[in-house]
């Protein structure tokens, strides 16, 4: 069977993790008032394609593809082909595992950032424009990139899970991936939870969501923390209505919006990771057949 490129890889990730029905975000039969199930098939076709044009130009060899022109090139892809934001997170966190299938690697790839890849990362964000990103006394993204991406990275990293994966070797991603890996090994009954949902159910009962955070506060943050921990509690338990709690927090956290209609609830950041990990697995995946 031929191996999928990585763009093909980073496509069916996003594809994945999009296509599941989880709390909170935009699936198939859930969409936001600016943000349909359709744009996230587009922007992964966009995205995939796009980074295996940059592999190709540099003949395949992912170190010579820098993070910075990985992150930005994916973004143009995405904007121009569905004028909006969907993936940037996404992209952010993937870009530094191309080429990767371990922490050694990630590490050695993150030493050797260069000012044209905090360029290159910075302008990627002032085009995808997140939200909830405002304005800060350092390393602000509307103003110049600064000369060592980590040190910006680090500092957002109080305050945005996709910087802190930068700031700590992407621990997050590497345990989410231990983490699925467990989850996708026995076999689930149908009415049970995918293991993309247990695995956003775990998160979002552990951490405040950092999107969250931003758009709607960490009061609110924290409240969907607790409810999700609250769910998750039930289903780990097989408590008697752990679906109908489930379905509920799901509703809840939809009609949290603001005035403009804007989703306040979505666990965005959480969303990043899992597709972070879907593709780290697929990638290491791939690693392997390709040595047999």
């Amino acid at each position: 069977m031929k191996t999928k490129s990585v763009g093909q890889q980073i496509q069916a990730a996003i594809l994945l993790e999009a296509s599941t029905i989880k709390l909170g975000n935009v699936h198939p039969t859930a969409s936001f008032v600016d943000m349909e199930y359709d744009h996230f098939i587009h922007a992964a076709d966009a995205i995939g394609q796009s980074i295996d044009r940059c592999l190709a130009a540099s003949n395949d060899a992912a170190c010579q593809s820098t993070v910075g022109v990985l992150v930005v090139e994916a973004t143009k892809a995405m904007v121009d082909h569905v004028g909006r934001n969907t993936s940037l997170g996404t992209i952010l966190l993937i870009a530094p595992l191309v080429g990767c299938t371990d922490r050694r690697q990630l590490q050695a790839r993150l030493s050797v950032l260069t000012p044209e890849d905090a360029a290159h990362v910075y302008e990627a964000i002032r085009m995808a424009k997140p939200g909830g990103i405002g304005t800060s006394d350092e390393h602000d993204v509307h103003a110049d990139a600064p000369l060592d991406l980590m040190i910006a990275m680090k500092h957002a990293a109080a305050y945005d899970d996709v910087a802190l994966q930068y700031a700590t070797d992407y621990e997050l991603v590497f345990q989410g991936l231990e983490s699925y890996r467990k989850l996708v090994a026995p076999s689930l009954h149908q009415e049970d939870l995918t293991p993309v949902q247990q695995l956003q159910l775990q998160w979002m009962s552990k951490r405040v969501d950092s999107l969250i955070a931003r758009k709607g506060g960490l009061k609110l943050a924290e409240e969907v923390r607790m409810r999700a921990s609250l769910v998750n509690d039930a289903w780990l338990a097989r408590a008697s209505g752990w679906r109908e709690s489930w379905q509920s927090l799901d509703s809840w956290m939809r009609q949290q919006v603001s005035s403009d209609r804007k989703q306040l609830a979505n666990p965005g950041t959480i969303a990043d990771l899992i597709a972070a990990v879907l593709f780290l697995d697929s990638h290491i995946q791939s690693s392997l057949e390709s040595e047999l």
